[in-house]
């Protein structure tokens, strides 16, 4: 993103920065995990996941319940 170019119309500087924590994370990562690692709100976080997953960037789930300790 040098001298203004961007990269694709779909990347801001915001989106990049979410892909590239989402591509170093050692796991898959909650909407909330990647709010507080990219310092912006849960709302926008999650929003933010939604473009990139209609853009065709990432791919979203929804979260597995863990089993409860018997």
């Amino acid at each position: 993103m040098r001298g203004g170019r961007r990269i694709h119309p779909d990347l801001t500087p915001s989106r990049l920065t979410a892909l590239a924590e989402l591509h170093t994370a050692e796991r898959p990562l909650r909407i909330s995990e990647l709010a507080a690692r990219t310092g912006i709100a849960l709302s926008t976080a999650s929003r933010m996941v939604d473009l990139l997953a209609a853009s065709g960037w990432i791919d979203r789930h929804p979260d597995r319940p863990t089993s409860a300790p018997a």
